[in-house]
């Protein structure tokens, strides 16, 4: 009996070891991926797979889309029955401010003071081209939707915004995957997941 309970003891250190192990290198790899800021695309885009996956939706990544005159990259588009949804990411361990109205937008740290685009209204241009891109293939009333998620390395990033007209446009990537489980997602505009997947390739970039 003395030799089955140490020998339980060690089986149960034995996988508390490899279950700090697994936290640590997950901690490792999340460091690295942020540091070379791909965390935040990688993270959504996992959530978006999840909720996609079971769903019949589909995901696109990094989508080059063009009318002619200008070219944008949609982080990703997710295509489900609804119709379309197209998410910009954000990463960063600081603040973020910003007015919705305003073309330049704000991030701070302990380091830094960084200016940039405003994403809402470069979501607003892409929906806008594509918009045109599929008027000209005489493809009309697609709903399109999108949203900015910001991605902090630890829950700790702030969002500071005025002038907000919806307050889906830019959210937490927590407030995101609550987003995805509203009724807007459950809606079936008739839209043929597959053939709007074939669609956008066709006119990719």
């Amino acid at each position: 009996m003395e030799n089955t309970g140490i020998n339980s003891m060690f089986v149960l250190a034995g996988v508390l070891t490899i279950i700090i192990l697994i936290v640590a290198a997950y901690f490792v790899w999340k460091s690295v991926m942020f540091s070379k800021k791909k965390y935040g695309k990688l993270h959504v885009g996992t959530i978006l797979k999840r909720f996609a996956s079971i769903r019949g939706f589909k995901v696109l990544s990094d989508v080059k889309i063009s009318d002619g005159t200008t070219t944008v990259t949609i982080d990703h588009i997710l295509v489900g029955f609804f119709g379309l949804l197209f998410i910009s990411n954000l990463q960063g361990k600081g603040d973020f401010y910003g007015d919705m109205s305003q073309p330049k937008w704000t991030f701070t740290d302990d380091e830094k003071k960084i200016y940039f685009d405003n994403p809402v209204l470069q979501n607003e241009q892409k929906i806008e081209i594509f918009r045109k891109i599929l008027s000209k293939n005489k493809i009309y009333n697609i709903p399109i939707d999108a949203t900015v998620v910001v991605v902090g390395f630890n829950n700790d990033t702030n969002i500071y915004l005025t002038n907000i007209t919806s307050d889906t446009s830019v959210m937490t990537a927590r407030n995101f995957k609550k987003y995805l489980h509203t009724i807007k997602f459950e809606q079936d505009n008739n839209i043929d997941v597959q053939q709007m997947v074939d669609t956008i390739a066709k006119f990719s970039a």
